[in-house]
């Protein structure tokens, strides 16, 4: 017996004439499963490879996103750590001028009316624009470091032959450790744009300290 291997109809060829009853025999030995072919026009081998292709495509656009992020992250690293070194150096070359006029205010007689006096406070001025210009931000501990810095300079011009500078020397070591909690803090966004890692869980111990110092300045210069 020959099985129907295709099985075409057409709609246009389909006639209703009579209906007939069929009957049929359910569980009958006699009975032959008919096989029915559906020809479809859609071929899997032609679909197959456009799809892969788009998600191809879009696995290469967020691969490239993502690069593009964090390509973005360390162009902003690398500026934040250059204007760390140089807020760094004019700190220190700041300090250095501060305590160098304040020893020779106290231990040099005669040295306020000297030509040297005068060139050092010109150095104090254009590093303390140099410092303002890279501090721009309005925050606490730059609103802390401004303020000291004023009194701090204040004690300095006030000072004379044999006088004491102890208070002058406690604000200075003042000033630097809130120069020191500004870098900290720069670091901090450092650490935070080469990972994951956010800045509550990046703080240390020494700036948990020096920013508390940061406040305190801040009450004690208010």
């Amino acid at each position: 017996m020959e099985i129907i291997e295709k099985f075409e109809l057409a709609a246009d060829q389909v006639k209703y004439e009579k209906p007939n009853t069929v009957a049929t025999s359910l569980g009958s030995e006699k009975d032959t499963p008919y096989y029915l072919h559906v020809s479809s026009d859609t071929d899997l081998s032609v679909v197959m490879p456009s799809i892969a292709g788009v998600v191809v495509t879009l696995l290469i656009g967020v691969v490239t996103i993502l690069f593009q992020r964090r390509q973005i992250r360390a162009n902003i690293t690398g500026f934040r750590h250059q204007w760390m070194v140089e807020l760094r150096g004019c700190a220190a070359e700041y300090m250095q001028y501060l305590f160098s006029v304040a020893w020779s205010l106290t231990e040099k007689e005669g040295y306020a009316e000297s030509g040297e006096y005068f060139a050092a406070q010109e150095k104090i001025a254009l590093l303390t624009f140099r410092i303002e210009l890279l501090l721009s931000r309005d925050d606490p501990s730059t609103k802390a470091i401004f303020s000291l810095d004023r009194a701090l300079c204040d004690k300095l011009y006030a000072l004379s032959y044999k006088e004491s500078w102890d208070d002058f020397i406690i604000d200075l070591y003042k000033l630097r450790d809130l120069f020191r909690v500004e870098l900290e803090d720069a670091w901090l966004d450092v650490q935070v744009d080469l990972s994951a890692k956010t800045r509550q869980e990046g703080k240390s111990e020494i700036f948990k300290r020096l920013a508390l110092l940061a406040k305190k300045s801040t009450k004690e210069s208010a």
